[in-house]
């Protein structure tokens, strides 16, 4: 095993860095589609709870109803709330740019 990572690391150049930068490439570029489209981005936190951020730049934490099929709102965050947390998940490293509203 140690010698496959070994030789992708070092002869395949396949890296951390490269994996998680284009993970959250592909991150990135799933939600602009969704929002493009007029559609939410869900934005994990925990296994209960997420977010979901609509075009409009509102974001709601949210969990899922008993019933299984439909998000219950928690909470609709601040305008400044919101941000807040587009801030937190870039440091985090979640999103590799600051997302502006």
């Amino acid at each position: 095993m140690f010698l496959i990572f070994d030789y992708c690391y070092n002869y395949g150049k396949l890296t951390f860095a490269k994996i998680s930068r284009n993970g959250t490439n592909a991150v990135q570029q799933l939600r602009k589609a969704r929002l493009s489209k007029g559609l939410p981005f869900m934005i994990n936190t925990s296994e209960k709870e997420c977010y979901l951020e609509y075009p409009d730049g509102t974001i709601k934490k949210v969990v899922v109803s008993k019933s299984g099929i439909e998000f219950e709102v928690l909470q609709v965050l601040s305008i400044k709330d919101a941000q807040n947390l587009r801030e937190t998940k870039t440091k985090s490293g979640d999103m590799n740019e600051k997302i502006k509203r």
